[in-house]
């Protein structure tokens, strides 16, 4: 017998039933993943914790400008949060050891993105999913009285972008990370903070390592060498001007004299350079990052 009741419960079967369909089709229907190429730089928020923007892209996919702000409710997408200067003081001092991870999704992440054409503002229903994996860092004790330290490591993307109309496209990368922590005073405490990061994607490399802010070896000697340069220059213009004793004598003793010391500042500026350079080698600390595929992530420590 035909009821009103009757007809509705059948509308809403099929109406359920669809949406179930819809559903299960946005979430599993994946394609391979597209690979990304592109940069996300990260910083101090100007609320509480860090703040993360990425522009990335690949094919039939786009997103640029799309940012997280941070916030109370947000800091603990950050591994770097530790080192901020926000959260550092409240977590009992400057940074020793962090992560260069994130993961965000949804709504927390703000801006636009492409999708095969099709254009959608990040939100709960078009959604991007961005997860960012790299190792975990512990500063050697002898650098943390550094005025400023840098910090290199590789890292592994992941995400899913996708519009409520469309099926979701996955998005893997990888690249390298770099973290500049400089010393700063917050909260009444002196140490080393969060100044900027910078996510390259494209190649990798094989560990963490720790550098100090010293001028290269090459920038070294390039200097040293310039300045023995001059002072021969300026050695043979000021000999012209000196009258000359016993048949030129004196011209010669000072021309030996500015070239002598061109050649001793030259060598000066090797050893310091090779010096540096050995000094790197024996500070240089390895926390090894390897992987085979975007599933698997193995860890391993090494003093190089």
């Amino acid at each position: 017998m035909f009821t009103l009741a009757s007809f509705f419960r059948q509308r809403c079967i099929q109406v359920f039933a669809i949406a179930t369909f819809t559903v299960a089709a946005f979430g599993t229907a994946h394609a391979d993943p597209i690979i990304v190429s592109g940069s996300a730089t990260l910083g101090n928020g100007a609320f509480f914790g860090p703040t993360i923007n990425f522009n990335i892209s690949g094919q039939n996919f786009q997103a640029f400008n799309i940012e997280d702000p941070g916030g109370p409710d947000h800091f603990g997408h950050f591994g770097i949060s530790p080192c901020s200067r926000s959260v550092a003081p409240l977590n009992g001092g400057p940074c020793t050891s962090a992560n260069l991870g994130y993961s965000g999704n949804g709504s927390e992440l703000d801006g636009m993105f492409t999708v095969n054409g099709q254009t959608f503002v990040s939100d709960v229903i078009n959604t991007l999913n961005f997860q960012i994996t790299s190792p975990t860092f512990v500063i050697p004790p002898e650098l943390l009285n550094e005025p400023s330290l840098l910090i290199t490591a590789p890292f592994i993307f992941t995400g899913v972008a996708g519009g409520a109309c469309c099926q979701a496209v996955d998005l893997a990368g990888q690249g390298t990370v770099t973290l500049l922590l400089t010393r700063q005073t917050v909260g009444g405490f002196t140490g080393l903070f969060l100044d900027n990061v910078h996510y390259v994607f494209g190649e990798t490399v094989p560990g963490v390592t720790f550098q100090t802010e010293v001028p290269e070896p090459a920038t070294m000697v390039l200097l040293l060498s310039g300045l023995a340069g001059t002072v021969v220059r300026l050695g043979g213009r000021t000999l012209h001007r000196v009258p000359l004793d016993h048949g030129g004598q004196r011209r010669h003793f000072g021309g030996n004299y500015a070239v002598g010391l061109g050649v001793f500042l030259t060598m000066v500026a090797s050893v310091a350079g090779a010096a540096q350079q050995q000094s790197c080698r024996r500070g240089n600390y390895r926390a090894g990052f390897q992987y085979s595929n975007l599933e698997e992530v193995s860890m391993f420590r090494e003093y190089a």
